[in-house]
């Protein structure tokens, strides 16, 4: 379908009309099982670490699942990463593209070497209503359809790759009907794999019971969802009311149909446009992995040529992100797209061993789509 979107009319939104002043921050020294605990209690998924009070960088969840062992004494410097600080007077429509670009879920303001401030994607959602005018929008036109689920019966070993590859904190849990069950956080397994001991692998003993022998199911939180009729306005106010990042989407009967990610709406916020032309952003995708870049971006300028002859517009942008996960000792892609073009929002998402067949596929709905649409205006 097509849709209306566009920025509300109100004066410029600086990051200091936003940003959250009480900012929890850690110190360069302080041991990752602290710093993990901090995190899980205060259900955040980012935190500034400073030096002296001055700020050195980020710990996140994000990097330590990129760890295969975590050594729970060892200091918080050891995973943080070097970030673009924010500014107080910096445009939301600029923050909100350091956050794209960063992958993180929050990013410091700076003033001087010293943390006054922080804004996240949570920021971000809780004032998307006085920056995005979407009214016309349903959860069904925003949500990544075809998502990865859990299942109840998984031992949680079994997960933490697919909350690497995912780049996620949280996933849904259906049952072998696709019905909703529950939602897997990191933060409600990360006491399993990390413990105050001298070093502990993934799957090794922690505890009485095993990793190995703990289901998804007895550690999961109950459902929460959006049906995919909703306004956007409900998974928005789902995500602040509850604190998720991911929001499950579910048919009338609770069948699992899409997730609703932060980052979805934060795309909505940051559209970019070029001046002429089909802009594409690629993520997902590592620097070993130029023939996919190549792919990429081979395919979408073929498309870019149908989609200026189907619908006259010489602009938009077409984000694609692309998910590799291994499976039966295989790469499978996993490859979510949003077009953006004046009036026209859509998202198409496919799956399947081979990159460019899946990309292809992907194209080739949106030409149909496209001019499906156009014969009922």
């Amino acid at each position: 379908m097509m849709y209306l979107l566009k920025p509300k009319e109100d004066r410029t939104m600086k990051a200091s009309d936003i940003m959250s002043r009480k900012v929890s921050t850690v110190d360069d020294d302080s041991q990752l099982s602290t710093v993990i605990g901090q995190m899980t209690k205060a259900n955040i998924h980012t935190l500034p670490v400073v030096r002296n009070g001055r700020y050195v960088g980020m710990v996140s969840y994000r990097e330590i699942l990129k760890r295969r062992s975590l050594t729970p004494r060892s200091k918080v410097i050891n995973y943080t990463i070097h970030t673009p600080g924010l500014s107080e007077d910096m445009d939301i429509k600029d923050v909100v593209r350091l956050l794209e670009d960063s992958g993180l879920h929050a990013l410091p303001v700076i003033r001087g070497e010293r943390v006054v401030g922080i804004i996240s994607r949570t920021d971000i959602i809780r004032n998307f209503d006085r920056i995005m005018d979407t009214k016309s929008l349903r959860c069904s036109s925003v949500m990544t359809s075809h998502p990865i689920a859990l299942s109840e019966g998984e031992v949680i070993t079994q997960t933490l790759d697919k909350f690497r590859s995912l780049d996620v904190s949280s996933l849904p849990v259906t049952d072998e009907k696709g019905m909703l069950k529950g939602i897997l956080k990191f933060s409600d397994i990360s006491a399993h794999f990390v413990e105050d001991k001298e070093r502990i692998g993934y799957g090794q003993r922690i505890s009485s019971k095993e990793p190995s022998a703990v289901r998804v199911s007895s550690v999961m939180s109950p459902p929460i969802w959006v049906y995919d009729d909703d306004d956007l306005s409900k998974a928005v106010e789902t995500m602040i009311r509850e604190g998720m990042h991911v929001v499950p989407v579910t048919d009338r009967n609770r069948i699992l149909k899409g997730v609703i990610e932060n980052v979805d709406l934060i795309s909505l916020v940051s559209e970019r446009t070029a001046e002429e032309g089909l802009l594409v952003n690629v993520s997902g995708l590592n620097s070993e992995d130029e023939a996919l870049y190549d792919a990429a971006f081979y395919l979408s300028d073929k498309f870019a040529k149908k989609f200026y002859k189907i619908t006259g517009h010489d602009s938009g942008t077409l984000n694609i992100h692309v998910i590799k996960y291994t499976r039966e000792g295989e790469i499978k892609y996993s490859i979510r797209t949003r077009l953006i073009s004046g009036r026209i929002i859509m998202t198409v998402d496919s799956s399947g061993w081979n990159f460019g067949k899946c990309l292809s596929d992907i194209f080739d709905i949106y030409e149909k789509r496209l001019k499906k649409e156009l014969e009922k205006d």
